[in-house]
């Protein structure tokens, strides 16, 4: 067995009045099939950082060892509405072009 879970990580803190629009900040999420989130993140993280910058959203990937295997990964878009619709759209993206080149090994 791997050695148990490092503590759950803290839950969803406190939502802030979800839908009562936190002052200009909304979020989105993305469910990521597990072959297009390496590439979504890319190497090093070099993709999900040029995302962040270009759209100014906050990006944010559920950890691998939080899913079973094969399973897909929760994306979490936050920011601005435009923000993050520039990054869902781009995000969207990697996973589509993932999806046709349809990555058999």
């Amino acid at each position: 067995r791997m050695g148990g879970d490092r503590g759950g990580g803290g839950g969803m803190g406190g939502g802030g009045g979800m839908g009562m629009g936190a002052p200009g900040g909304i979020s989105e999420e993305i469910m990521c099939p597990t072959e297009a989130a390496g590439k979504v993140i890319g190497h090093g993280g070099d993709n999900i950082n040029s995302i962040q910058t270009k759209t100014g959203a906050h990006v944010k990937i559920q950890p691998s060892q939080e899913v079973g295997p094969g399973q897909p990964r929760r994306i979490t878009i936050a920011g601005a509405p435009g923000a993050v619709a520039d990054a869902c759209r781009l995000v969207e993206d990697i996973i589509r072009e993932t999806e046709i080149k349809g990555g058999g090994g």
